[in-house]
């Protein structure tokens, strides 16, 4: 590995053209990625090395969204452990479920599907169902089922999770809100206000104090009021303005808590039915951040993708 690393990756940032070199202005992914043909050379005689690299490339491909490329080495890496360890090995999995992720990036959601359902189906079978693997299969699987319109059959799995994680301490703690999100995202897809309430309360009762947790439930009463103005029934009105009435208090904790993103405030269509709205507790990350561009892109749903709720790719280890 030494020899590999010497050769291949340190030396890219020798002068361009010389034993390998790309040139004194080469960054380290271009230099990893260059060198990326030559792994399977370069490891031959180790594939399980060869197979831990690729999953770590296929990680860095994907937090430069380069999902492509990362799909490429996280295929190779299922192959490789299929191989030489075991269909049912945590190495294995784990890469199927990276997989999965970068097929749902590329716009694949029935294949991240189908492989999210044999991951699950597997660690099912050979882990504990409170292993923090198998909790987070649940997540990544409700995940393609609502990015595919079957979030009915997504529900009941994000409230096992639910019950089961927040009573874990092993939990990825990214992968509750990432639940609740799925779960909102559902409710709002159908204009069901209530269920969206429902939601938000249940995130609510999370009792969570940060500053990230408390904007995520400014989001979900906002998107609730957005829902729920659209709805029929004399008390629609009034019951949308309770729920953007309890968002600014929660936006209020948030930036009291060291929330101070404006320009993701700005252009997060979540909070578009606060706009205009006014508060001194909030100034001035709130002031502004309420009125939006002169031409903001057309609102759409909230993003299905487990992953899309962090702001780093979900990767989660055996």
């Amino acid at each position: 590995m030494v020899q590999f690393f010497e050769g291949q990756v340190f030396a890219a940032a020798r002068p361009k053209g010389q034993d390998g070199g790309l040139g004194a202005g080469v960054t380290l992914r271009d230099a990893v990625a260059a060198r990326v043909p030559a792994l399977g050379k370069g490891f031959a005689a180790q594939p399980l090395v060869e197979a831990r690299l690729r999953r770590a490339l296929g990680i860095t491909f994907s937090y430069h969204a380069e999902h492509e490329q990362a799909r490429d080495q996280f295929e190779r890496a299922r192959a490789l452990y299929t191989r030489h360890r075991d269909p049912d090995h945590p190495d294995t999995l784990t890469s199927m479920m990276s997989l999965a992720n970068s097929y749902s990036a590329l716009n694949r959601p029935a294949d991240a599907l189908k492989l999210n359902e044999e991951t699950l189906a597997i660690r099912k079978r050979v882990l504990p169902p409170d292993h923090p693997d198998t909790l987070a299969s649940m997540v990544n699987l409700a995940g393609s089922l609502v990015r595919l319109d079957r979030g009915v059959e997504a529900i009941p799995l994000l409230d096992e999770f639910l019950a089961r994680a927040l009573a874990s301490p092993a939990v990825d703690p990214r992968l509750i809100p990432a639940a609740f999100s799925l779960r909102a995202n559902h409710f709002q897809k159908t204009g069901d206000p209530a269920r969206c309430r429902a939601t938000a309360e249940m995130l609510e009762k999370w009792n969570r104090t940060d500053a990230g947790s408390l904007y995520a439930a400014a989001s979900f009463r906002a998107v609730t009021a957005a829902v729920q103005a659209k709805a029929p029934g004399a008390d629609a009105a009034k019951l949308a303005q309770d729920d953007a009435d309890r968002a600014m208090r929660w936006l209020h904790q948030a930036v009291q808590a060291g929330y101070k993103d404006a320009a993701h405030m700005k252009k997060d269509h979540d909070l578009d039915p606060l706009r205009g709205r006014t508060s001194r507790s909030c100034s001035p990350t709130w002031e502004r951040s309420s009125h939006p561009s002169p031409n903001p892109p057309r609102r759409r749903a909230r993003r299905s993708d487990p992953g899309h709720a962090m702001r780093r790719p979900l990767q989660v280890s055996s």
